[in-house]
């Protein structure tokens, strides 16, 4: 009588049989990856902190609030502001009650907080706007203020700037201080065809 060999892939097969091995479900997965996707939007702020670069991450999360706020003018008719506490360092989006007494934070929208970078400059259609404490509440009648704000500070040192033009749903992100001439023109809401070489194309 002859022995057969068993293989470790039979053995783990006969070890197994009749157990029924239980798998992932897709609600299981989605659950799973909703906690990670929390997880590395809690831990990113303290990542760049590491990296030096707080002022960049900074800036992006103030272009997504002004971006939001912006189309949120665009869509729809309720009142919109934008108001910074210096004291706090946060930027938040304010919305107007129904019976047009009090502004509220918009709970949609989650507020910005700014933690060592600092807003060094603020400007509202060119003009100046106190550094520390602000607000700019969007007008119903006649087209949204062009905003510029400067942020700097962090371990880096680095300074961006956050730009919505009047008309503009999203707000870009460009790094340094000063805008070039041409962006100054573009965020009051005059193009220069002959900057872009379009001076004999029909608009």
């Amino acid at each position: 009588m002859r022995a057969e060999r068993i293989t470790p892939r039979a053995g783990r097969a006969a070890k197994y049989a009749g157990v029924a091995v239980r798998a992932f479900t897709i609600v299981e997965v989605i659950v799973v990856v909703v906690i990670l996707g929390i997880l590395v939007g809690a831990m990113a702020p303290r990542l760049a902190a590491l990296t030096g670069r707080e002022a960049q991450a900074a800036a992006g999360r103030v272009a997504n609030l002004l971006s939001a706020a912006a189309t949120r003018d665009l869509l729809t008719h309720q009142r919109i502001a934008v108001e910074f506490d210096g004291e706090a360092s946060r930027l938040r989006l304010l919305v107007l009650s129904e019976d047009g007494e009090m502004w509220k934070e918009d709970p949609l929208t989650p507020a910005v907080n700014l933690g060592e970078v600092k807003v060094t400059r603020a400007t509202m259609e060119s003009a100046m706007l106190d550094a520390m404490n602000w607000r700019v509440e969007f007008p119903q009648d006649q087209p949204r203020p062009a905003l510029l704000l400067v942020l700097s500070g962090g371990r880096g040192g680095d300074t961006y700037r956050v730009e919505i033009a009047s008309r503009a749903s999203r707000a870009v992100v460009r790094a340094g201080e000063n805008p070039s001439a041409r962006e100054v023109a573009e965020l009051d809401g005059v193009v220069d065809l002959d900057a872009r070489g379009m001076g004999e194309q029909a608009w």
